[in-house]
């Protein structure tokens, strides 16, 4: 693979467009030409990442934090960021950050955490961003039916939920009459023609929806593919909204129990607990790195909040409006990008070398 092609396959998973707007992800020095061999993937760039990823062979680091967050007016060798930029440049490593869109995405650092809490039916505290869905139905002859249905699948089509691969089909009688100049694959020329065909109906996300018509065309065998294409309009229950932060309900306990639960889940890692232990809870939310953004947005009946870098008065606020509080720090929340990112991006970039630098842990 070369740069561009790991931007891209991390983009697939990572979509830029979930970034929220005060946000500086994406590429930050780069994309230098030649094959990368391997990819690193950090919380952090630092220098002791960029030494370790040079030791390693990799020629591209992909980090959750953005090198370039703030205004950068001189590449200084005097300062750890000027060094980075200069060994990253020198060597030829790219660097890229998903920041935001990894926090956001199904599947990404909010979804680790709302899975290892095992919060039921988890939604964002704070929408961000909502997916356009769209309906395409495909006109097929019965010899190709599986042949373009496979097509679309893998191509993002029929995702509902926590299933896969969701059409509905259904045959009649399909007319056409080929005029001169054209190659039908079916029938002859000024003939009118009656096939037996097949319509396959599915559901795709608009990031799918220009590749999936034309892997479909391509599977296709007519020379013109008849298929039709409409936005859907969903109900609430079936939103393909995307946000920040997760919650979500858990089986009614003791506030002492969650924390003491809690505790092994983080690996027992510092906490600050806020709130009366003896008390039950049952409705959670939680958000990884900083969460005072989505204090305003945190819904009714909320009984515990769970994040990090809250200050006395944010945790005052949440005390007067009943809601108990656990923090733990910024680090111990993301920490864990590293391997999410490996789970999600394995079957993309096979060779992918995971780092977090421990002077955070100590």
């Amino acid at each position: 693979m070369i740069a561009s092609e790991v931007i891209r396959a991390i983009e697939e998973v990572f979509p830029p467009k979930l970034k929220i707007e005060s946000d500086r992800c994406g590429l930050q020095v780069g994309p230098f030409d030649g094959l990368v061999e391997r990819v690193f993937v950090t919380l952090d760039i630092t220098e002791t990442a960029i030494k370790k990823a040079k030791e390693d062979g990799c020629q591209f680091i992909l980090s959750h934090h953005p090198l370039l967050y703030l205004p950068c007016h001189a590449i200084d060798s005097d300062t750890a960021l000027g060094r980075i930029i200069i060994e990253a440049v020198s060597n030829r490593i790219t660097l890229y950050a998903s920041h935001t869109p990894a926090d956001i995405v199904k599947g990404g650092m909010n979804d680790y955490w709302a899975e290892k809490l095992g919060l039921i039916a988890a939604k964002p505290i704070l929408k961000t961003f909502e997916e356009k869905l769209y309906k395409v139905q495909i006109f097929v002859p019965k010899t190709h039916v599986e042949i373009v249905r496979n097509a679309m699948f893998s191509n993002g089509a029929g995702a509902i939920g926590n299933y896969s691969d969701c059409t509905f089909s259904s045959d009649g009688i399909g007319t056409f009459r080929p005029l001169e100049g054209t190659r039908p694959f079916i029938g002859h020329l000024n003939r009118l023609e009656k096939v037996e065909e097949v319509k396959i109906e599915t559901l795709v996300e608009e990031r799918h929806l220009k590749t999936l018509i034309e892997a479909a065309v391509r599977a296709h065998p007519y020379e013109e593919v008849a298929y039709d294409i409409w936005e859907e309009v969903e109900l609430p229950s079936q939103s393909r909204g995307f946000g920040l932060g997760r919650y979500g309900t858990i089986e009614k306990q003791s506030f002492r129990s969650f924390v003491a639960f809690f505790r092994d889940v983080t690996g027992h890692t510092p906490l600050q607990i806020v709130g009366n232990l003896d008390e039950s809870i049952s409705m959670i939310g939680i958000c990884s790195g900083s969460g005072r953004s989505l204090i305003p947005a945190l819904p009714t009946g909320l009984d515990l909040y769970i994040t990090g870098d809250l200050n006395y008065h944010d945790l005052l606020g949440l005390k007067e409006k009943g809601i108990k509080a656990i923090l733990f720090s910024h680090f111990d929340s993301e920490k864990v990008f590293p391997s999410v990112v490996k789970g999600l991006l394995n079957e993309k970039i096979p060779d992918i070398y995971t780092y977090v630098d421990p002077v955070f842990s100590q």
